[in-house]
């Protein structure tokens, strides 16, 4: 035992000086090919300063390209999808990715991976809202995710938009409870709206209240109309006895 413990110890100061052999002849070559490497990029930034005196609008025009395509790339890679060079709803991917920036410090001192379940039944039993109800939109919108922003700039886990995060008073739409609060309390408003009408408050949901009549008969788009049913049905299986009265409001 005691010669196998001389052998590793001998195995592992080889292993040190190999290594210490390696970073001795690789430092130089770094230190030399960095040395090419700023020199490179201090003729780019000059050309680049020539080149946006002689051709300004040229360089606009490539700035604001380039903020598009960068915009649309976090909104893809946090699970929207729209095009490279979109710009529907630029100016609420704008705001989202913004918030997301300023989340991010946040994000990174403290998980924001709680369990979802219980804020929403902390939030529905707040609002005074059918906790399934908030858990089928929630489902539906994010699959309970709590970073992702939609190809129109909807955000969280109840995929708030900018002013209805504003009208809600959500500082921050990507904390996962401050989102499913504010969601639950715009529930709670359409609730009280269409006096529980689950297809017309999923509706009202996805495209907002005002093409969604109280009363009457629906003429709603083709997305709208297939969002309701969807929600529609997935709260009926979850509530195949519905809710006591003293549940809701």
């Amino acid at each position: 035992m005691k010669r196998l413990g001389q052998l590793i110890a001998k195995i592992f100061a080889r292993i040190l000086l190999v290594l210490w052999d390696l970073s001795a002849w690789l430092a130089p070559q770094l230190w030399r090919r960095s040395t090419l490497l700023r020199a490179k990029i201090g003729q780019l930034f000059r050309y680049l300063w020539t080149y946006a005196l002689k051709k300004p609008f040229g360089v606009v025009v490539c700035t604001v390209g380039i903020a598009i395509v960068g915009v649309n790339g976090v909104v893809r890679w946090q699970g929207g999808g729209p095009g490279w060079f979109a710009v529907s709803h630029l100016h609420n991917k704008w705001f989202a990715v913004g918030r997301l920036v300023l989340h991010a410090p946040i994000h990174s001192l403290s998980s924001c991976t709680h369990d979802v379940k219980r804020i929403i039944a902390r939030a529905a039993k707040y609002h005074r809202v059918p906790p399934a109800l908030v858990e089928v939109i929630a489902f539906t919108e994010s699959r309970f995710r709590p970073h992702v922003i939609s190809s129109s700039g909807a955000m969280g886990v109840m995929q708030l938009m900018p002013a209805t995060a504003h009208q809600m008073g959500v500082l921050d739409p990507f904390s996962a409870e401050q989102n499913i609060f504010g969601g639950t309390k715009y529930l709670a408003v359409l609730w009280r709206r269409y006096g529980g009408d689950v297809h017309r408050i999923a509706a009202a949901y996805h495209a907002g209240p005002h093409g969604v009549p109280q009363q009457g008969s629906l003429h709603l788009g083709p997305r709208t109309t297939h969002y309701a049913q969807v929600v529609a049905r997935r709260y009926a299986k979850r509530q195949p006895a519905r809710d006591s009265a003293s549940d809701h409001p």
